[in-house]
């Protein structure tokens, strides 16, 4: 009998440690993966269609709660003069004193300030930042949907983390009114990102 309340103390005892290192996981902090990040902007041409531009450089680094999903934050940020449309002509008016003046603010920058989940979807938040664009700095929501958090087979069986995100900014808040009878106003931003778990954890 002795041994048999033995054993089942142990279980308990085994059960409620397993129960609180759950409970107690660190969060963990992830690198943006470069190659596998989209940072996309599209805006109203002249009224007829969105133009599209992508910004291929990026870096920054996602801290990741999994049991209080709330306490996460990103800082990220991208090189505006990478910027690629498709047309040297186009790119190089982004480029220029007249639109993102990059070799002025060569960089794009953001952080969060707070993540609140979406009380129907566990996978979805409203993240809120302050985004640093033409030297100015604003407040943006971002809609972001967690695609997935598992091993990355390309990178060792790496913890990865992805992400889509989306917003709209008016860049007029950001000072710039360029050709704003015919460059529409309102700038929707697209981002597809992926993070690798730093080497550390």
């Amino acid at each position: 009998m002795k041994n048999f309340l033995h054993i089942i103390l142990v279980i308990v005892f085994l059960s409620l440690t397993s129960f609180a290192t759950t409970a107690t996981a660190q969060p963990e902090t992830f690198s943006i993966d470069a190659d596998h990040t989209h940072v996309s902007f599209t805006v109203k041409r002249f009224g007829f269609a969105d133009t599209l531009a992508v910004f291929p450089t990026s870096s920054g680094t996602i801290m990741i709660d999994e049991d209080n999903p709330e306490n996460s934050s990103v800082i990220a940020k991208v090189k505006t003069p990478d910027v690629w449309s498709g047309l040297k002509a186009r790119e190089d008016a982004i480029n220029g004193k007249g639109f993102l003046n990059t070799e002025k603010y060569p960089e794009i920058t953001f952080v969060s300030s707070a993540v609140v989940l979406n009380a129907q979807d566990n996978k979805r938040a409203n993240v809120t930042g302050d985004l640093t664009l033409l030297g100015q700095t604003r407040p943006v929501n971002f809609d972001v949907v967690l695609n997935r958090i598992g091993p990355d087979i390309t990178k060792k069986k790496t913890k990865a983390i992805g992400f889509s995100m989306t917003a709209v900014i008016k860049r007029s808040d950001f000072g710039n009114t360029t050709a704003a009878k015919f460059i529409g106003d309102d700038v929707g931003i697209v981002i597809e990102t992926i993070a690798h778990l730093n080497a550390e954890h």
